[in-house]
């Protein structure tokens, strides 16, 4: 399992700069009452964020502690959020 995490790392990490650039860069440019200062702090804030949720779910891909994906709990959630949606 360990080495499946790592393939799918490995091919996840160039990604992960374009998303940072698409998520980070409306932050970093605002320019409201808040400043600049603010938006950038924001950013780091997320790209922090991704970087810990990153490492944790490695890290339980790598003890073989996440469970298997389910058709049924797509199922569920994407009626969840059509009800939501709807009413």
């Amino acid at each position: 399992m360990r080495l499946r995490v790592a393939l799918w790392h490995k091919l996840a990490w160039p990604l992960v700069a374009v998303v940072m650039a698409i998520l980070a860069v409306p932050f970093a440019l605002s320019m409201g009452r808040r400043g600049s200062l603010t938006g950038i702090a924001v950013a780091i804030f997320v790209a922090l964020t991704y970087f810990v949720v990153d490492g944790t779910f490695s890290a339980m891909g790598n003890v073989n502690y996440l469970p298997r994906p389910s058709p049924h709990g797509l199922r569920i959630s994407s009626s969840a959020s059509l009800a939501a949606i709807c009413c």
